[in-house]
């Protein structure tokens, strides 16, 4: 399986772009249900811990939300 990494937004950041925003959905999908979307923007590309966000465990989702808070506040 391959996962994601930051290579995209490193071209882009030698392109001179200076915002970047990664985007995220939950759900089973438009046909099974409700899809609900979310973007973040962070002053700086940094990993914090998301490979694959349905791969997480509950207790890893709580971290990383704790550190998006943390970033953001």
């Amino acid at each position: 399986m391959k996962y994601p990494n930051f290579n995209e937004e490193r071209k882009l950041l030698r392109k001179g772009y200076k915002t970047i925003v990664g985007i995220d959905e939950v759900g089973r999908g438009p046909l099974a249900g409700p899809v609900i979307a979310c973007a973040i923007f962070l002053r700086e590309a940094k990993p914090i811990g998301i490979k694959d966000s349905k791969q997480l465990t509950e207790k890893q989702r709580e971290e990383i939300y704790k550190q998006l808070k943390k970033i953001l506040s």
